[in-house]
């Protein structure tokens, strides 16, 4: 006997996904069971889940490490700020922050705090017999030379302004800044 078997067949599309993805240094896109960190255009062959082919085509930028160094000078009593930290001792600080890009970016402080201070001896007192005196002062610093600046109250000096040393002649009272080659200030 002869018999009819009507058959009805319907052919499943092969599935082609584009995806493209953007990540961060450091960080891994999965497809599919494998991970893929670098830049580039791959394939990735599956099965659907009526066990047809798949294909994932990954078109992957991974974007750049983002580090930064900074090498900065503050005088003693400053600080210094990365992000939401601040620092105020020599050292070396490393600080992860979020880019604009929402990836890590990576920034190295190289922090130098200059030490600078002055003291200045008493000096004898003014007489008749002894008209002027010598002001004597002692700096030092970690940064470089000095520069000294003799004033009064009323700003004027009378005499040498640049040297540890100087001499007055009047009664008053005197100050003495002394700055360095960084800029600061005792």
């Amino acid at each position: 006997c002869d018999s009819i078997v009507n058959l009805l067949l319907t052919v499943m599309p092969n599935v082609s996904t584009p995806l493209t993805e953007t990540s961060c240094f450091g960080d891994t896109i999965w497809v599919g069971g494998m991970a893929y960190t670098a830049t580039g255009m791959y394939t990735e062959n599956l099965f659907t889940g009526f066990g047809c082919d798949s294909t994932v085509n990954l078109s992957l930028t991974v974007l750049p490490e983002i580090t930064t160094t900074l090498n900065e000078v503050i005088c003693q009593g400053g600080t210094f700020a990365v992000g939401n930290s601040t620092y105020s001792t020599t050292g070396t600080y490393v600080d992860t922050l979020a880019s604009w890009q929402n990836c890590d970016s990576t920034v190295t402080l190289n922090l130098t705090v200059v030490q600078t201070s002055v003291s200045v001896a008493l000096p004898d007192t003014l007489t008749c017999q002894q008209p002027s005196v010598v002001l004597t002062a002692m700096a030092t610093t970690s940064s470089g030379t000095l520069s000294y600046q003799w004033t009064t109250i009323s700003g004027a000096f009378n005499g040498a302004t640049n040297q540890a040393n100087t001499t007055a002649t009047a009664p008053g009272t005197y100050t003495l800044t002394v700055t360095d080659a960084s800029g600061c200030s005792a």
